[in-house]
């Protein structure tokens, strides 16, 4: 069995039949829950990465005004309330519209929450292996939008992880990336410190607040394979002017889901405040051998997050 051929060739849907983009084997990992997006966006691009994301420096995205691929875009604004709570009001329904999706449990109105705005589908079989983390992070207001499994020298025909030719090796840094209050992001860069091994880039919606602990220059592969008779490949990675491109994307996705609600509403006027504090945030755990850092880390940061907010009910 481990010599099969696995289902598929890269982590992401390949284009074999396009002329320039079937030779694309390289993409940021920000778009892996908005591949339609991603497609859009570089779609007038003349080549695409083939062996490293730096082959090509940091090659232009088309504009958001371009994008019609939006899941808020493609479905009635009926639809998108029924899933995302017409009658919102607190940020704790927005945290169980985040949780009732990973869950895939019905919200509060009895409507299945089968995608978010920054999800095109449901969740990956992948992100099952995390759930019950991602499930505790979101009620707890870590609200999750894209994750990674670190994984250590799994078989190429790894019935969820596999991809690429058969007898081969795939790896994994653990990957995370979320919203976070600034309150929030404040304590977890203070907690972050004490994990070496873990970068992590955070930023707001016009960019006004920006920290990251690695060289903004510098790609890092998130996601490689090793195959008999081949270069390392190395299909996802993270940079920061990819991110920096993406944080628009991902920002404006809390405005297009504010004006399915009528303008100075209470539902609006809260996504627009999350936005407008919120922090985009990424985290990678390094050490792929060992236990995943990120879960403790946040643990740390939840856990002063819920002392803080029971000396400030007091």
């Amino acid at each position: 069995l481990w010599k099969e051929s696995p289902v598929r060739m890269l982590p992401w849907k390949k284009h074999p039949v396009h002329s320039v983009r079937c030779r694309e084997a390289v993409r940021p990992i920000y778009w892996n829950t908005r591949p339609k997006s991603y497609l859009c966006r570089t779609r007038d691009w003349k080549q695409f990465p083939h062996g490293r994301w730096g082959d090509l420096g940091n090659p232009a995205f088309g504009d958001l005004k371009h994008y019609l691929f939006s899941c808020i875009d493609q479905m009635n604004d009926s639809c998108a309330l029924d899933m995302w709570d017409k009658e919102l009001s607190s940020f704790e329904h927005v945290r169980d519209i985040f949780c009732n999706f990973i869950a895939r449990t019905p919200n509060r109105h009895g409507h299945t929450v089968r995608r978010l705005p920054w999800n095109e589908n449901h969740s990956d079989p992948a992100v099952d292996v995390l759930k019950d983390e991602l499930i505790y992070y979101n009620s707890n207001g870590i609200l999750t939008i894209n994750c990674q499994v670190a994984v250590n020298g799994l078989p190429s025909n790894d019935p969820i992880f596999g991809w690429g030719e058969a007898n081969g090796y795939i790896y994994q840094k653990g990957y995370l990336e979320f919203f976070a209050s600034s309150k929030c992001t404040t304590i977890l860069l203070n907690h972050v410190q004490n994990f070496p091994s873990i970068n992590y880039h955070a930023i707001n919606f016009d960019g006004s607040f920006e920290t990251l602990n690695y060289d903004e220059d510098a790609t890092m592969a998130l996601t490689w394979g090793v195959f008999v008779g081949q270069e390392i490949l190395q299909p996802i990675v993270a940079n920061a002017a990819s991110f920096r491109v993406w944080k628009d994307e991902a920002f404006d996705l809390w405005q297009r889901w504010a004006r399915l609600y009528e303008s100075g509403s209470i539902g609006r006027k809260l996504l627009q405040s999350i936005h407008d504090d919120h922090r985009l945030i990424t985290l990678i755990d390094n050490d792929y051998p060992q236990p995943c850092s990120l879960s403790a880390l946040l643990r740390a940061v939840i856990d002063e997050c819920c002392e803080e907010k029971k000396i400030d009910d007091e």
